[in-house]
């Protein structure tokens, strides 16, 4: 019987033997369940008619005014590096106005979206609404309720 334990690719109990793997499970598991906030989506598309994708599952999460509100301000604060990253992998949009937008906030020097999203609002550029679609196809994205509640 082998356990497994992935963070980030990298199966954290390789090499252990079986009863240091239940010893450091149980331990992570313990320190999982005594958190303040637990967020739980067991079997999250195992069974697609029982249980919806985790997409689908978010995405009823985050139509939800006040907790997109909530994910809004998180998001708006953060250093603007994450959303970057999220045009960069997005393949949904045009490269030219990712491009744009790229240019914009290194040009600019915008350190948070909350900032950037203020000079949109502000502007007449081309792509403003293009711009903003993303903007909020960024907020649709997110996922990580456990780091917002923490």
């Amino acid at each position: 019987m082998t356990i497994y334990h992935f963070n980030r690719d990298k199966d954290e109990l390789e090499g252990l033997k079986i009863s240091e793997q239940h010893d450091r499970i149980s331990t992570f598991i313990n320190k999982q369940l005594s958190a303040n906030n637990l967020v739980l989506f067991l079997g999250s598309g195992c069974s697609t008619k029982a249980v919806p994708l985790m997409s689908q599952t978010m995405r009823k999460i985050l139509d939800n005014n006040i907790v997109m509100k909530q994910v809004k301000r998180f998001l708006d604060s953060k250093e603007i590096n994450e959303f970057v990253q999220f045009i960069e992998s997005n393949r949904n949009h045009k490269e030219e106005i990712k491009e744009q937008i790229k240019e914009n906030i290194e040009n600019l020097k915008f350190r948070n979206l909350d900032k950037y999203v203020e000079w949109i609002n502000k502007q007449g550029f081309e792509y403003k609404s293009q711009t903003m679609n993303i903007i909020n196809d960024y907020y649709y994205s997110y996922t990580n309720i456990e780091e917002l509640l923490n």
